[in-house]
């Protein structure tokens, strides 16, 4: 692993291997004299064994100059020549070293360093890479050596070097000189000195009124050396002479005093103490607001830049395997290269550690080359000034990203109220043309609110996608609770394909309310330049654009009660166009009027849709067409009159073809869905998508989605459609009779199905047909089936407001709320029963299929499982550069990883199956994620720790790691001085750049387990999350978001703060598996052992009391844990969900109040005593107490 550490960590930037005479301007430059031989460049050195290969990759040098990028001729390799001096040039000091004797066995040299600057050099201590062992040194002495790292600190009384002054000291070696040392650098800081680890103490020696004498201690605390000390106070007093220090800055009442230089250095344990006079104030003022420093040298420093070796390393670690990863060429790598297409040359994005694969490294919304060029910016710092905005924020805003307070009054930016455009980094990911409606935000308020929100498309949720008069994808605005602003407004730019179907102006934008599951329409204003439609917001939450015109037309606005008198029924016509059926047509034409009245005095109404067809074969796949749906007859007819006849070929035609297009045609949700066929010929198999498609394939399909086809065709014709007829429910009719006499029989079936029951208006903007009115209270109806009644899954009468573009005012519209809808199994189609989902009406991400191999979601996507370590990827495909790898895959197995990387890659992850995989296969989700935005893999984090990410910046390699936690916002460079947040670290490979954990991991890391790595002070602290099994049954039961929260539940509370705070609970014999789990699989938090005792004494009387019920037409019998005075007490114990064994307590205990044998039902939640956690959801108390049922919660 030593040698794997010096290929990854070892340097900073790859290209810089190739610029043997371009000085690193970080570091002190080099410049060579000599009295013996020629001065000459150092020489190069990729000869070394150490070094990675580079057969077959050509890497050009080059040096750069202004704006000229020209080739470097290389040095010589095969020569070696000594100088006997060397001279380093930095900004403010020169490091001059020269040899000064120097034999076969050893060498004498001396060390200059010269103060160049205007200020005193403090307590100099001098860092430098050697190779070669330093065996005597004097005037100095070796702080630290670690390999050929060398930090060499003063001798105490030669400390500090004034301006314009030099000191020197001596080394000696053993062996024979043989290169000189590199990267000198000056090194170490004042830090502030923490608070325990020192006192002062302050004493007025005497006062005499005009004047004083005083005197200050300093006592070491710690049991290390304070050295050159610094102390600032504040004192209400004139110091007018001080002994055995010297003020260095006095400003008001703030004093700044530096040491005497002969106490410079306070040892463990000890005092220094010095004396002032002066005149002023009091003998009650005292020192205050004390705060002292002492000089602190970082040993990391001086491996933070180098370059030669340690820069060619980073080339095949970081600029190889980012160049691998993402497909691109690797065999000719120039400094003049863009590969981000930023502007910034390779070179360029060295010199100001950008990312040189991101055009925008911060990520603050500005192009690297923008910020360096044209706004001044930080590149690699989203807030620049640390106002608590990004610099592309303040930009949009007319702010200065410069200046915490653009305007000078006192108020930074962050807290002034400001308009601002918000970046939604994540919409950014969807195209218009795809989804048809894109939202973008305005907001007034105060703070960054690209910071603070982020939107996600619904393109799964069923709840809101069978929302009927939906136009184009809703988003769903995701913030924290406490989003708040003065005003906001909202605008959708909607798409050309949408626009070819509805007029602009009868679009508006609507939300979604959640807690009523009504949809709320907003007035909406309509730009026709731009193709938006805007409208004012209070807040953010599920947000679409609707048709306002199919909107009233699908609730039957005319029909002012919530029941609605006439039933629904959606009516597509299927028409052969072919050559003969041009009378057919008009007879079509003829009578629609007439059949379409007599459906309304059936009390059907109506909506007409249609589709023409011909041979996809002879006359082209675009031979099948959908004309959409008429909410009137006469706009029906207009299209009809444009229908042609012609083509066809041969006698078949392509009706499969036909009916799988009015089959995929948007129907009304709930409503009764009804095809007519009408064709003179046979029928042809293979649709636009599928060839291989037959007729019996489609009659399957619409069964299972509940069609009624009825074919109208020549009586030749009847036994070929019979299948399809009968199967579907339909009847047949013959084409050559009137076609409203004809459809009598049709007419008739039609109200007679959806007359059956009873229509109710929902407040999401549908009409659904019941099994009975749900006012008359029957608790045994369940139209779905899903196991609750219809009167459980409805909550109460909700009226809606919105403006009627019929009568050109606002109505009020009287609907009913729902918990779940009562017509569909499966309100959210999330593949979870209403009855088995916690959160009904709430899509959730679900596991339907698991194995070593892959995931497969219900959302259709399927994540193939990666086998090995995320790093043993990336160090495995840089087998393809250097020919070296540490834990080699077997070629075929590392061919079938590969191509699951690349399936993985194909498809877009949702946040909530990140999650899952990111517990599942998070080595694997690391190489997904890794090019991902921070955001995302913050958003990831959260939901599996339940917090906020903490921020670590790296420092040094090899032997002498650090990371210590930053406040989030820290400059973080791509190749000096890194910050990575706990996201980067468990869900990207950003960590394999910079250091190598995996070492670390590999002691704690076990089948089956995740392990969070928290990186603190150069350890790794694992988290393993135990029982994945037990997750994964959770999430395949209630869906990742829920299934993750009732796994959390079941946590260990009160772990350190630091961690993910909760684990796989092991009840006893802690062998992290199910089986401590008691009561028949019950969990612990329902097993209500100690809230029956609790029962007991609370409310004496008789345990565990039988009582028969009858629920849903089943006889039963309900156990009460207490009853007392007549009052039926249940026990809960831990957090309580509406599962289906809690619905069915719910509605026992309802009927035990129907049938007066008890008084009173009374709920009591306790906390768990092993997990913590008591109450229950909003959802199970909403329902207690539609069923009468009281409840206490402890």
């Amino acid at each position: 692993m030593k040698r794997l550490k010096q290929r990854i960590l070892a340097g900073v930037l790859a290209f810089v291997m190739c610029i043997s005479t371009v000085n690193v301007t970080a570091f002190a430059q080099e410049n060579e004299t000599t009295s013996e031989i020629q001065e000459i460049n150092a020489i190069s050195e990729a000869g070394s064994e150490n070094e990675a290969s580079t057969e077959n990759i050509e890497i050009t040098d080059t040096s750069v100059s202004e704006n000229n990028i020209e080739p470097v001729e290389e040095n010589s390799l095969n020569e070696k020549q000594v100088t006997d001096e060397k001279i380093y040039e930095s900004e403010n000091y020169n490091v001059i070293f020269s040899l000064t004797s120097s034999w076969k066995s050893g060498y004498n040299a001396n060390v200059k360093i010269e103060n160049t600057g205007n200020e005193t050099i403090q307590n100099w201590y001098l860092s430098f890479e050697y190779n070669d062992e330093i065996t005597n040194i004097w005037n100095a002495e070796i702080s630290t050596h670690e390999e050929n790292q060398y930090i060499v600190k003063n001798a105490g009384w030669n400390q500090d070097i004034v301006a314009g002054g030099s000191i020197e000291f001596g080394i000696s070696g053993s062996t024979a000189f043989n290169e000189f040392p590199e990267n000198f650098n000056v090194v170490g800081e004042n830090k502030e000195v923490q608070e325990e680890d020192y006192s002062v103490q302050y004493q007025v020696d005497s006062d005499w009124g005009s004047g004083f004498t005083g005197s200050i201690q300093i006592t070491n605390n710690t049991d290390k050396t304070l050295e050159d000390w610094v102390l600032e106070f504040d004192f209400e007093r004139e110091i007018t002479n001080i002994w055995n220090a010297v003020i260095e800055s006095h400003e008001g009442n703030h004093y700044v005093i530096r040491n005497a230089g002969y106490n410079a250095n306070i040892t463990a344990g000890q005092s220094v103490l010095f004396g002032f006079n002066g005149h002023g104030g009091s003998a009650n003022n005292v020192a205050e607001n004390c705060v002292l420093y002492s000089w602190e040298i970082d040993t990391t420093e001086y491996v933070e830049l180098s370059d030669g070796k340690i820069e060619k390393n980073y080339l095949e670690r970081a600029i190889y395997t980012n160049l691998l990863l993402q497909g691109l060429p690797i065999d000719n790598i120039r400094l003049a290269d863009d590969y981000d297409e930023d502007g910034l040359t390779l070179s360029q994005e060295y010199e100001y550690d950008t990312n040189p694969f991101s055009k925008d490294t911060d990520e603050d919304g500005l192009n690297d080359y923008e910020e360096i060029n044209l706004h001044k910016t930080n590149p690699i710092k989203y807030d620049s000034d640390e106002d608590g905005m990004s610099d592309g924020t303040e930009i949009a805003c007319g702010l200065n990203p410069l200046s915490s307070d653009t305007d000078g009054n006192g108020v930074i930016d962050s807290q002034e109220i400001v308009t601002q455009a918000v970046r939604i980094d994540t919409v950014e990911q969807y195209q218009l043309q795809e989804v048809g409606t894109l939202p973008n935000i305005q907001i007034t308020g105060k703070g960054d609110y690209s910071q603070k929100i982020y939107a996600t498309a619904l393109e799964n949720d069923a709840t809101i996608m069978d929302i009927d008069c939906l136009v184009g994808t809703a988003f769903d605005f995701i913030h924290d609770e406490d989003l708040s602003f003065e005003n906001s407004q909202l605008t959708f730019t909607i798409s050309n394909e949408i626009l070819k179907k509805n007029k602009l102006t009868d679009l508006a934008i609507a939300w979604y309310n959640e807690e009523e599951n009504a949809l709320e329409l907003l007035d909406t204003t309509h730009n026709m330049d731009n193709c938006t439609i805007s409208a004012e917001v209070s807040h953010y939450s599920t947000y679409m654009v609707v048709s306002v015109p199919d909107y009233f037309f699908n609730i039957d606005w005319e029909n002012e009660d919530s029941i609605i008198e006439a039933g629904k029924a959606d009516v597509v016509f299927v028409i052969d166009t072919t050559g003969s059926m041009g009378n057919e047509i008009q007879n079509v034409k003829n009578n629609i009027e007439t059949v379409v009245s007599s459906l309304e005095e059936n009390k059907v109404d109506i909506r007409l849709g249609l589709v023409e067809y011909r041979d996809i074969y002879a006359d082209g796949i675009g031979s099948t067409k959908s004309y959409d749906w008429y909410t009137s007859v006469s706009s029906f007819k207009s299209e009809l009159a444009t229908l042609g006849v012609s083509g066809g070929g041969d006698t078949p035609e392509s009706v499969v073809d036909a009916l799988y297009c009015a089959r995929n045609m948007e129907y009304r949700t709930g409503v009764k869905k009804y095809i007519i066929l009408l064709t003179d010929a046979n029928y042809k198999n293979g649709t636009s998508v599928d060839s291989g498609e037959t007729l019996t394939d489609e009659i399957k399909n619409l069964v299972e989605e509940e069609f009624v086809v009825s074919v109208v065709t020549t009586p030749s014709y009847y036994s070929t459609y019979n299948s399809l007829v009968s199967q579907t429910d339909g009847v047949t009719a013959n084409i050559n009779q009137n076609f409203a006499s004809a459809l009598t029989p049709l007419i008739t079936k039609i109200g007679e199905q959806v007359n059956k029951g009873c229509w109710i208006r929902l407040s999401n903007g549908s009409v659904v047909s019941l099994d009975k009115d749900p006012t008359l209270g029957d608790d045994t109806i369940d139209t779905d089936g899903d196991g609750i009644p219809d009167i459980i899954e409805l909550k109460s009468s909700y009226k809606v407001r919105a403006y009627n573009p019929y009568t050109k005012k606002m109505q009020e519209i009287d609907t009913w709320s729902f918990y779940s809808n009562p017509v569909k199994h499966d309100t959210d189609g999330d593949t979870l029963s209403d009855l088995d989902d916690l959160a009904p009406t709430k899509y959730d991400t679900v596991v339907v299929e698991e194995n070593d191999s892959s995931i497969e979601f219900n959302t259709g996507r399927t994540w193939y499982n990666i086998s090995c370590t995320s790093f043993d990827y990336l160090d495995n495909l840089m087998q393809m550069v250097d020919g070296k790898v540490d834990n080699p895959i077997p070629i075929e197995q590392f061919r079938q990883i590969i191509q699951n990387v690349t399936n993985n890659e194909k498809q877009a992850f949702t946040i909530e199956e990140l999650t899952y995989i990111g517990i599942i296969n998070n080595e694997g989700s690391k190489l997904y994620m890794h090019d991902l935005s921070s955001d995302t893999r913050e958003n990831v984090f959260q939901k599996i720790a339940g917090r906020e990410s903490r921020y670590y910046k790296h420092s040094g390699i090899w032997w002498n790691e650090n990371w210590s936690e930053v406040p989030k916002g820290t400059e973080s460079g791509f190749f000096k001085g890194t910050v990575l947040s706990e996201a980067d670290i468990n869900l990207s490979c950003e960590i394999y750049y910079v250091c190598d954990v995996y070492t670390v991991l590999t002691s704690v890391a076990q089948v089956g387990a995740l392990v969070i790595a928290i990186v603190v002070a150069a350890e790794v602290t694992p988290v393993v999350l135990a029982n994945i099994q037990g997750l994964a049954y959770y999430v395949k039961t209630f869906g990742v978001v829920q299934g993750i929260q009732m796994y959390q539940y079941l946590g260990i509370q009160n772990l350190p703060n630091g961690v993910i705070s909760w684990l796989q609970m092991d009840m006893a014999d802690g062998d992290s598996s199910l089986d401590d789990m008691v009561g028949a699989n019950i969990p612990i938090y329902e097993r209500g052992i100690s809230g029956e005792e609790a029962l007991k004494i609370a409310h004496p009387g008789s345990s565990q009391v039988y009582f028969q019920t009858f629920v849903n037409g089943n006889k039963g019998g309900r156990y009460v844990d207490q009853l007392s005075n007549g009052i039926a007490y249940e026990a809960k114990v831990g957090y309580t969900c509406l599962s289906q064994r809690v619905r069915i307590q719910v509605m026992k205990d309802a009927y035990l109040l129907q049938t007066n044998q008890v008084n009173a039902v009374v709920w009591e939640f306790f906390k768990s005593d092993i997990t913590g956690r008591g109450g229950a959801t909003q959802q199970l108390l909403d329902f207690l107490t539609q069923n009468g049922i009281q409840y206490v919660i402890h």
